[in-house]
């Protein structure tokens, strides 16, 4: 089986590849994307908890990311109400850090636009965001899926797969299913 590889160089490249990623477009959601020599690797997707549970999303995730190694990770707040991800984002952020895990970026999605939570440049990031680019169809999904199918409009669209084990022989494969994460690897 041949494989391309397809160069992001941006939030909007990266985030139209997203949904291609999980297997459908994530709302409501915290993605976690980690990055290992410059390469895409783990991606983990959990629904946003009630704010007074935000620490459930970094006790979920952390194990799976230290065990990964990943060089950094991108968090990704999914977001129908302004603010919405922002305690989950922040508990996993502490979570990080405490454990020295560097944060290439944080980002929040809502209403269809984009913003970066470390970027204080209004040229670059304004409050208001910037659009998401949509790529039905495009060159990121044409490479991701050949020719297979599209991603889902949301997880409801997605069949179940089956919790991926750790086994021996595959320590970095470990718990890529656990706590309620979806994925949508197709």
């Amino acid at each position: 089986m041949t494989t391309h590889a397809i160069k992001l160089t941006s939030p909007h490249e990266l985030l139209a590849v997203v949904p291609y990623l999980l297997g459908f477009c994530p709302t409501n959601s915290i993605v976690t994307l980690c990055l290992s020599d410059n390469r895409l690797g783990l991606t983990q997707r959990l629904d946003l908890p009630p704010p007074d549970c935000a620490h459930d999303v970094a006790s979920a995730l952390l194990p799976i990311l230290i065990r990964e190694g990943p060089d950094s990770v991108i968090l990704i707040g999914f977001e129908d109400n302004d603010r919405e991800s922002l305690p989950a984002l922040e508990a996993l952020t502490t979570a990080l850090r405490s454990h020295s895990m560097p944060i290439h970026d944080r980002l929040v999605v809502r209403e269809g636009r984009w913003r970066s939570l470390d970027c204080n440049n209004a040229s670059c990031c304004p409050p208001e965001g910037r659009p998401v680019r949509v790529d039905p169809g495009g060159a990121f999904g044409a490479g991701l899926t050949g020719q297979g199918p599209q991603p889902a409009l949301n997880e409801h669209g997605v069949q179940a797969v089956e919790p991926v084990t750790q086994r021996p022989e595959n320590p970095r494969g470990a718990g890529q299913q656990a706590c309620g994460l979806q994925r949508g690897d197709r």
